[in-house]
């Protein structure tokens, strides 16, 4: 019983780890792009 339940809440932890990376990535690419745009729009 104790078991599975662990079992569960490392599964969860694994999964809310991988969504939490996958959107820091998203965030940061989302800047990236949004950086260089902004330098493209500035007159040089």
């Amino acid at each position: 019983m104790l078991f599975a339940q662990l079992l569960k809440l490392h599964a969860f932890v694994k999964l809310v780890m991988i969504l939490y990376y996958t959107g820091s990535v998203m965030l940061g690419l989302l800047m990236m792009l949004k950086d260089c745009n902004h330098r493209k729009a500035l007159p040089h």
